[in-house]
């Protein structure tokens, strides 16, 4: 969503984005701290070989032509928070889509009655009915289903499908869905100022990583000696068994301004992953993927308040230098390089 809102705002009045490794298309869902919210023109996710061929083609003298539609025959698709109205029929079923988010989140679905009875059934990846369905609520008036981020059931980055039954009558209903986020999530070159973490506890925060090839930096400033845990696999890094507890950490003595002194600098501590290093959304099956999420644990020896800024560069070509030509460059993130 960020790079689609970049593009519009340079004016583009529609995004076909291509995949840039081959393979099938993975499901880009919105998590807060992007800007999925802010886009407003229509867009599309193709494969690399569609890419490859568009781009071909884009010189040709008759260019070319791209028109951007909703697949003919697909149900409703539910957003977080944005409430659906509907009718149902007696005994009828209405059908809707929804994508669980990639993070460990919990899942609420709830129907509220204009008038009629309207029951709820939510079935992984199908379409539900009273005989298969993973969840449903059939209580007299509203129903709600709450599905627990741990619920074994629930799976991440997929398809709920959730039907509508007017059981008794015909009903007009209004139909939400909502993600309660576990973790808080980072964007990138937004800073979180004014959090704070209680002496020899952690707080846990996560990030979007779009690419195998980015290169991130997670750095924290703050009133006490803060230490960061960065992990791919572990969603709650803390200090212990490298690659198990946590994959990268910037924790050490609070005496020094850079961060080639243990990455611990002065009022804070910054971690640098490189583009392309080997534990970028690498998971604990050992399978690289992306785009998918990192997670960052802070903590302190004593009640701390801190800002915590998270960056990544797609490029991780270096800049040319030239013989005697000057080049100024700004470095504004502790931890960069």
């Amino acid at each position: 969503a960020n790079k689609i809102k970049r593009v519009q705002d340079a004016g583009a009045v529609g995004v076909v984005m291509a995949n840039n490794v081959e393979g099938s298309l993975v499901f880009m869902g919105a998590v807060s701290g992007d800007h999925a919210t802010l886009v407003e023109v229509p867009s599309v996710f193709v494969s690399k070989a569609t890419g490859d061929l568009l781009e071909r083609h884009l010189h040709d003298d008759a260019g070319v032509f791209v028109q951007l539609a909703s697949p003919s025959g697909r149900v409703p698709l539910l957003v977080d928070g944005e409430p659906q109205h509907g009718v149902s029929g007696h005994s009828q079923w209405r059908y809707y889509e929804l994508f669980t988010p990639p993070g460990a989140d919990d899942v609420t679905v709830s129907v509220t009655p204009d008038f009629g009875n309207p029951d709820l059934f939510v079935r992984v990846r199908d379409y539900p009915d009273t005989l298969r369905y993973t969840w449903s609520s059939e209580s007299e008036g509203g129903d709600t289903i709450h599905i627990a981020a741990d619920d074994p059931d629930l799976c991440r980055q997929c398809a709920l499908v959730v039907g509508v039954l007017g059981q008794a009558s015909d009903t007009s209903y209004t139909l939400t869905y909502s993600v309660s986020e576990t973790l808080l999530t980072l964007q990138g070159g937004v800073p979180v100022s004014e959090q704070s973490v209680p002496a020899g506890e952690y707080r846990y925060y996560r990030m979007w990583v779009g690419s195998t090839e980015s290169a991130i930096t997670v750095s924290v400033t703050g009133d006490g000696d803060v230490d960061l845990f960065f992990s791919f696999t572990n969603r709650r890094p803390k200090d212990g068994v490298k690659g198990k507890d946590y994959q990268k950490k910037a924790a050490g003595r609070n005496t020094c301004w850079t961060v080639d002194c243990g990455q611990t600098i002065m009022g804070g501590d910054a971690i640098h992953v490189k583009g392309g290093d080997d534990i970028i959304c690498k998971p604990e099956s050992g399978v690289r993927h992306s785009p998918c999420l990192a997670y960052v644990g802070v903590t302190s020896q004593r009640n701390s308040t801190f800002t915590l800024l998270y960056s990544v560069d797609e490029s991780t070509a270096p800049t040319r230098l030239r013989d005697a030509v000057a080049l100024a460059v700004a470095q504004p993130t502790a931890g960069d390089y």
